[in-house]
Protein backbone atom coordinates (compact mmCIF):
# COMPACT_ATOMS: atom_id res chain seq x y z
CA UNK A 1 0.00 0.00 0.00
CA UNK A 2 1.59 3.33 -1.00
CA UNK A 3 2.45 5.44 2.02
CA UNK A 4 0.34 8.34 0.74
CA UNK A 5 -2.68 6.02 0.91
CA UNK A 6 -1.80 5.22 4.52
CA UNK A 7 -1.42 8.93 5.19
CA UNK A 8 -4.78 9.67 3.54
CA UNK A 9 -6.49 7.17 5.81
CA UNK A 10 -4.82 8.55 8.90
CA UNK A 11 -5.53 12.11 7.80
CA UNK A 12 -9.21 11.28 8.03
CA UNK A 13 -8.60 10.13 11.60
CA UNK A 14 -6.52 13.16 12.57
CA UNK A 15 -7.69 16.06 10.37
CA UNK A 16 -5.66 18.63 12.33
CA UNK A 17 -2.42 17.15 10.98
CA UNK A 18 -0.92 18.55 7.80
CA UNK A 19 -0.01 16.38 4.82
CA UNK A 20 3.65 17.10 5.55
CA UNK A 21 3.55 15.36 8.93
CA UNK A 22 5.31 12.00 9.01
CA UNK A 23 4.13 10.91 12.46
CA UNK A 24 0.68 10.14 13.79
CA UNK A 25 -0.02 9.16 17.39
CA UNK A 26 -2.79 7.90 19.67
CA UNK A 27 -4.79 6.21 16.93
CA UNK A 28 -7.33 3.71 18.26
CA UNK A 29 -8.85 0.58 16.69
CA UNK A 30 -11.28 -2.17 17.58
CA UNK A 31 -9.99 -5.30 15.90
CA UNK A 32 -10.07 -9.06 15.48
CA UNK A 33 -8.14 -11.75 13.61
CA UNK A 34 -9.58 -15.07 12.39
CA UNK A 35 -8.22 -17.95 10.33
CA UNK A 36 -9.72 -18.32 6.83
CA UNK A 37 -10.16 -21.74 5.22
CA UNK A 38 -11.23 -20.50 1.76
CA UNK A 39 -9.62 -17.21 0.74
CA UNK A 40 -11.40 -17.01 -2.61
CA UNK A 41 -14.78 -17.49 -0.98
CA UNK A 42 -13.98 -14.77 1.55
CA UNK A 43 -12.99 -12.37 -1.24
CA UNK A 44 -16.36 -12.97 -2.90
CA UNK A 45 -18.16 -12.46 0.41
CA UNK A 46 -16.40 -9.13 0.90
CA UNK A 47 -17.64 -8.03 -2.52
CA UNK A 48 -21.15 -9.24 -1.74
CA UNK A 49 -21.42 -7.22 1.49
CA UNK A 50 -20.25 -4.04 -0.25
CA UNK A 51 -16.66 -3.79 0.95
CA UNK A 52 -14.36 -1.78 -1.35
CA UNK A 53 -11.21 -3.46 -2.61
CA UNK A 54 -8.17 -1.13 -2.48
CA UNK A 55 -5.08 -3.08 -3.49
CA UNK A 56 -2.86 -6.08 -2.77
CA UNK A 57 0.56 -5.45 -1.26
CA UNK A 58 3.53 -7.42 0.04
CA UNK A 59 4.48 -6.59 3.62
CA UNK A 60 7.61 -7.54 5.51
CA UNK A 61 7.46 -6.77 9.24
CA UNK A 62 10.61 -6.66 11.40
CA UNK A 63 9.60 -6.85 15.08
CA UNK A 64 11.81 -4.83 17.41
CA UNK A 65 9.77 -5.16 20.62
CA UNK A 66 7.28 -7.78 21.80
CA UNK A 67 4.72 -8.20 24.58
CA UNK A 68 1.79 -5.82 25.10
CA UNK A 69 3.86 -2.93 23.73
CA UNK A 70 5.01 -4.03 20.28
CA UNK A 71 7.12 -2.17 17.76
CA UNK A 72 7.78 -3.15 14.18
CA UNK A 73 9.37 -1.73 11.09
CA UNK A 74 7.17 -2.43 8.08
CA UNK A 75 8.40 -2.62 4.49
CA UNK A 76 5.64 -2.32 1.88
CA UNK A 77 6.34 -3.64 -1.63
CA UNK A 78 10.05 -3.13 -0.87
CA UNK A 79 9.76 0.63 -1.43
CA UNK A 80 7.68 2.15 1.39
CA UNK A 81 8.80 2.09 5.04
CA UNK A 82 7.17 2.92 8.37
CA UNK A 83 7.74 2.36 12.07
CA UNK A 84 4.64 1.23 13.96
CA UNK A 85 4.34 1.11 17.75
CA UNK A 86 1.19 -0.30 19.27
CA UNK A 87 -0.33 -1.50 22.52
CA UNK A 88 -2.80 -4.37 22.50
CA UNK A 89 -3.80 -7.05 24.98
CA UNK A 90 -3.63 -10.34 23.05
CA UNK A 91 -6.85 -11.81 24.42
CA UNK A 92 -9.33 -13.97 22.52
CA UNK A 93 -12.11 -12.22 20.63
CA UNK A 94 -12.24 -8.57 19.67
CA UNK A 95 -9.77 -6.22 21.31
CA UNK A 96 -8.82 -2.56 21.52
CA UNK A 97 -5.49 -1.25 20.31
CA UNK A 98 -3.73 2.09 20.18
CA UNK A 99 -0.88 2.79 17.80
CA UNK A 100 1.58 5.34 16.47
CA UNK A 101 2.94 5.41 12.94
CA UNK A 102 6.01 7.18 11.58
CA UNK A 103 6.92 7.23 7.89
CA UNK A 104 10.58 6.47 7.15
CA UNK A 105 12.97 6.87 4.27
CA UNK A 106 14.88 3.80 3.11
CA UNK A 107 18.02 5.13 4.75
CA UNK A 108 16.22 5.73 8.07
CA UNK A 109 14.82 2.20 7.95
CA UNK A 110 18.25 0.77 7.27
CA UNK A 111 19.79 2.67 10.19
CA UNK A 112 17.12 1.35 12.56
CA UNK A 113 17.64 -2.25 11.44
CA UNK A 114 21.40 -1.92 11.78
CA UNK A 115 21.21 -0.41 15.27
CA UNK A 116 18.56 -2.65 16.87
CA UNK A 117 18.03 -6.37 17.16
CA UNK A 118 15.24 -7.84 15.06
CA UNK A 119 13.39 -10.30 17.29
CA UNK A 120 10.97 -11.77 14.74
CA UNK A 121 9.98 -11.42 11.10
CA UNK A 122 6.62 -11.86 9.39
CA UNK A 123 6.09 -11.78 5.63
CA UNK A 124 2.66 -11.68 4.04
CA UNK A 125 0.63 -10.76 0.99
CA UNK A 126 -2.27 -8.53 2.07
CA UNK A 127 -5.48 -7.67 0.25
CA UNK A 128 -6.69 -4.30 1.55
CA UNK A 129 -10.44 -3.66 1.72
CA UNK A 130 -12.53 -0.98 3.43
CA UNK A 131 -16.08 -0.74 4.70
CA UNK A 132 -17.03 2.64 6.19
CA UNK A 133 -14.53 3.16 9.07
CA UNK A 134 -13.37 -0.47 9.04
CA UNK A 135 -10.18 -1.66 7.38
CA UNK A 136 -10.35 -5.29 6.27
CA UNK A 137 -7.17 -7.30 5.66
CA UNK A 138 -7.24 -10.62 3.82
CA UNK A 139 -3.77 -12.01 4.44
CA UNK A 140 -1.65 -14.88 3.15
CA UNK A 141 1.11 -15.21 5.75
CA UNK A 142 4.30 -17.10 4.92
CA UNK A 143 4.35 -20.41 6.76
CA UNK A 144 1.00 -19.84 8.49
CA UNK A 145 -1.80 -19.71 5.94
CA UNK A 146 -4.76 -17.39 5.34
CA UNK A 147 -6.30 -14.93 7.80
CA UNK A 148 -8.80 -12.09 7.94
CA UNK A 149 -8.43 -9.01 10.14
CA UNK A 150 -11.02 -6.35 10.89
CA UNK A 151 -9.83 -2.98 12.23
CA UNK A 152 -12.51 -0.41 12.94
CA UNK A 153 -10.89 3.01 13.35
CA UNK A 154 -12.33 5.31 15.98
CA UNK A 155 -12.19 8.37 13.76
CA UNK A 156 -14.91 11.02 13.51
CA UNK A 157 -17.17 8.64 15.44
CA UNK A 158 -17.58 7.78 19.11
CA UNK A 159 -16.23 4.56 20.56
CA UNK A 160 -19.81 3.31 20.91
CA UNK A 161 -20.49 4.01 17.23
CA UNK A 162 -17.26 2.26 16.29
CA UNK A 163 -18.13 -0.79 18.39
CA UNK A 164 -21.56 -0.94 16.75
CA UNK A 165 -20.02 -0.74 13.27
CA UNK A 166 -17.48 -3.41 14.16
CA UNK A 167 -20.22 -5.82 15.26
CA UNK A 168 -22.25 -5.03 12.14
CA UNK A 169 -19.33 -5.79 9.80
CA UNK A 170 -18.45 -8.94 11.76
CA UNK A 171 -22.05 -10.14 11.46
CA UNK A 172 -22.09 -9.52 7.69
CA UNK A 173 -19.01 -11.72 7.39
CA UNK A 174 -20.35 -14.37 9.81
CA UNK A 175 -17.54 -13.71 12.28
CA UNK A 176 -18.10 -14.57 15.94
CA UNK A 177 -16.45 -11.60 17.66
CA UNK A 178 -15.86 -13.69 20.79
CA UNK A 179 -13.68 -16.22 18.98
CA UNK A 180 -10.85 -14.25 17.44
CA UNK A 181 -7.26 -15.51 17.55
CA UNK A 182 -5.62 -14.31 20.80
CA UNK A 183 -2.25 -13.51 19.21
CA UNK A 184 -0.34 -11.30 16.83
CA UNK A 185 1.28 -12.92 13.79
CA UNK A 186 4.55 -12.23 15.60
CA UNK A 187 3.42 -14.42 18.50
CA UNK A 188 2.91 -17.29 16.06
CA UNK A 189 6.46 -17.44 14.65
CA UNK A 190 9.71 -18.43 16.39
CA UNK A 191 12.23 -15.89 17.61
CA UNK A 192 15.14 -15.26 15.27
CA UNK A 193 18.67 -16.29 16.13
CA UNK A 194 21.40 -13.67 16.08
CA UNK A 195 23.04 -15.15 12.97
CA UNK A 196 19.74 -15.11 11.09
CA UNK A 197 19.04 -11.50 12.06
CA UNK A 198 22.31 -10.45 10.43
CA UNK A 199 21.08 -11.82 7.09
CA UNK A 200 17.95 -9.70 7.01
CA UNK A 201 19.06 -6.09 7.16
CA UNK A 202 16.93 -4.20 4.77
CA UNK A 203 18.96 -1.88 2.58
CA UNK A 204 22.47 -2.20 1.21
CA UNK A 205 25.18 0.41 1.57
CA UNK A 206 24.32 1.54 -1.95
CA UNK A 207 21.36 3.50 -0.51
CA UNK A 208 23.63 5.90 1.30
CA UNK A 209 25.63 6.48 -1.86
CA UNK A 210 22.60 6.78 -4.13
Amino acid sequence: MPMDMIADRIMSIAPTKTRFDRHWSSMRNIEIKIRVSDKQRMSQLLKDVGAQYISTVDQHDYYLAMGKNKEKLRVIDNREFCLISYRRAENAGKKDSTFELTELTALEADRILNSRRVIKEVRKSRQLWTYLHTGIHLDEVDGMGSFLELETAICDITYEEGAEEFERVAAKLSIDSAKGIPASYSDMVPELGVSRVAEHYLVSNDVENG
